[in-house]
């Protein structure tokens, strides 16, 4: 099967679609991926990458297609939204090289935002194959839990196009069962949906030792610790201001393991309020 992966992220960002794409060229299907320059975390070109560098590539007999766009820099509202619309059009744009490329279907993989499905969409109406969608992160609730925002403006513009893609997905896939709903409200026939949960990775086994083996991290404290992306929705400001109150008790410790765009603003304020010692 020839299968089109659109996404805004592709190797040598790490994510899991990675390993989706390697995993089905294994098998003997013929993968491309239609992305942008890869530019996260941090918000800049990985060296060797931009508009006109390396933006043809293969990776694992993996043809990458790569999409010009504005960079996520210090990851702002500003720099997002234009981030976002320029992958649309920048997908729209390149897909136009790819049309003499047979595909059977195309795949989206939508970590955030939903509109990587534009291209797809166009890509699909002009090759008339169907398309799947996968859904990790649900618009517009992620931007009004990320912006943590209290007007309705933002959800009534961003519906619609939430709606539109929906209805222009042949097939829906979601990671976590409490998605069903949400797009069920917008319209959406639920015998399309499927539950299509991530999975687990094989570096993960059971331990033998529960010893706690961080270095730097007394083995006696009580630790606090964090996992995951280091962005808008985890609210670090309430962790921050956590820690800042209970830095006198040395027998607290916090460890955060991850990263994201506002891993920099973590730091400042761990070194602006004196806690290095607690993180």
């Amino acid at each position: 099967v020839n299968i089109l992966i659109v996404t805004p992220h592709f190797y040598p960002e790490n994510f899991r679609i990675n390993d989706f794409a390697i995993e089905f060229n294994k098998r003997g299907h013929n993968i491309s991926v239609l992305t942008a320059i890869p530019d996260y975390p941090k918000g800049k070109f990985y060296d060797g990458y931009g508009v006109f560098k390396n933006n043809r590539e293969t990776y694992n007999g993996i043809n990458i297609y790569r999409a010009p766009l504005i960079p996520r820099g210090s990851g702002s509202n500003l720099r997002l939204a234009l981030n976002y619309i320029s992958f649309v059009v920048g997908g729209i744009f390149t897909s136009f090289f790819m049309l003499k490329n047979e595909f059977d279907i195309v795949f989206v993989f939508e970590p955030s935002p939903i509109t990587v499905g534009i291209p797809a969409i166009f890509i699909k109406k002009i090759k008339k194959i169907p398309l799947c969608f996968w859904v990790l992160d649900l618009w517009p609730e992620s931007v009004v839990s990320a912006g943590n925002l209290k007007s309705s403006f933002i959800p009534r513009i961003l519906n619609p196009i939430v709606r539109y893609i929906y209805k222009h997905s042949d097939r829906i896939l979601v990671s976590s069962n409490g998605f069903m709903n949400s797009i069920v409200d917008k319209g959406i026939s639920k015998d399309k949906i499927e539950f299509f949960p991530q999975w687990a990775e094989p570096i993960f086994k059971p331990m033998k030792s529960n010893k706690f083996l961080l270095t730097g991290v007394p083995e006696k404290s009580f630790k606090i610790m964090f996992a995951g992306n280091i962005g808008e929705a985890q609210d670090f400001p309430s962790i921050i201001e956590a820690a800042r109150q209970l830095r006198h008790n040395q027998d607290i410790q916090w460890v955060v393991l991850g990263g994201g765009r506002r891993e920099e603003w973590v730091k400042s304020k761990i070194k602006e309020y004196e806690l290095e010692n607690c993180f």
